[in-house]
Formats: C-alpha cells, structure tokens, sequence
C-alpha cells in the first residue's frame, strides 16, 4: 500500500473521528440546557366540526384560525362551518359590542376602529342573527340587504408609520407586543414577528 494512500485513510479517519465528537458534544451540550419538547397530543371528536364555536379538540385547534382580516380596508372575514367557506360580514344588526367581542376573541383588549363599506359582493355573507359566545356562533350566512360589509381594526398598534428605524433606542415592556425572541434555551437565535394565533414569522438566517 502506498504513502500517498496511507495518508489519506488517515485524514479520513482523522474527520470521521472528529464528526462523531462534534455529534456527541452538540448532543451533551442539549442536555446540559434543559430543554424537552414535546409535541401536545391533540384529541378532537369524530363529530368535530371547524369554526362552529363549540370546542371539539384538547388543544382548541378546531377553533383557531376562524377569524381573518382581508386587503388594506381590514374586511372582516369568519369562516362558516355551514358554508365551508371564508365569508364577509354584513353590517346589518352589527355593533360595537361585536366589533369588541371579534377582537377579544383574537387576544386584544378592546376594537379601536369599525367601519362599513359598500361593496358588491356576489354570493352570501354573514349577519348577525342573535348573540352568543363566540363570533362564529352569533353569525349566519344569508345574502347581505345593506350592501355594506364590517371593516374592524382591533389596535392602532403596529400601523405603519413613516421612516425608518436608525440607532434606536430601548423600549418599554410590551410596548411591541408582536416581536418575539426567537431562542435555544437561554440564547437568543434571532427576532420573529407573531402573525397569528399558531405562527411566527422570522427572517431566514
């Protein structure tokens, strides 16, 4: 067998010696920060129904995701169970204790902005027909006789505002309530941006 060979089963050897440490290092340094994470199991109901305000699931999954807001006018869009469907909000016998009800059931305080705006829109809608729990409850598609459909804004916070951020400064404790942390244990691997109820957006680093 040649040097030349020799050498090189060498340094292979050398790097395959190496990679299993990296492995084992990474794996005990895992360990070292605590961190276990399981996945919660979900149980849902063989009637589960999707965006009907009843909770059929453990983890509440078939109740997330019920409510939207579309384009720049922040439309007001629920998903009809019965309708399988996205649909707009008529304004008829809407309020502001819907308005607040909507956005309480996001995780905001309170509406800051309600607005109804004329559109054509060709198929069903959603009115309200009674109050009940939920914003999926207190709804029903039927054509919509205003011809104005429901524009909520749940915060003024987060608008876009003109500019841009240099330097910076520190800020207060929930004064940015959608940015995030994204970390490893006790190290902060980069920002993110929460988007809804389940994601979190970051950039891809």
């Amino acid at each position: 067998m040649s040097q030349r060979r020799l050498a090189l089963i060498f340094c292979v050897s050398v790097l395959i010696v190496l990679l299993i440490a990296l492995i084992l290092l990474f794996m005990f340094w895992r360990s070292q920060t605590g961190i276990v994470y399981k996945e919660p199991a979900e149980n849902c109901k063989d009637s589960a129904v999707r965006c009907d305000g009843v909770i059929d699931c453990s983890q509440k999954s078939d109740e997330l995701g019920c409510v939207r807001f579309v384009s720049e006018e922040s439309l007001l869009h629920v998903y009809s169970s019965a309708e399988n469907q996205w649909l707009p909000v008529c304004s008829s016998a809407w309020d502001e204790s819907f308005s607040r009800k909507t956005c309480q059931q996001l995780g905001f305080q309170n509406a800051s902005q309600t607005e109804y705006i004329p559109l054509r829109v060709s198929g069903k809608s959603l009115t309200v027909t009674d109050e009940r729990e939920t914003i999926q409850q207190s709804l029903n598609s039927s054509q919509c006789l205003t011809g104005k459909y429901v524009s909520l804004r749940c915060t003024t916070c987060g608008q876009r505002i003109s500019g841009r951020i240099i330097g910076g400064k520190e800020t207060s404790v929930n004064k940015w309530p959608w940015q995030v942390s994204v970390q490893y244990g006790p190290i902060h691997i980069c920002g993110g941006t929460i988007i809804d109820a389940q994601w979190v957006l970051t950039a891809a680093h």
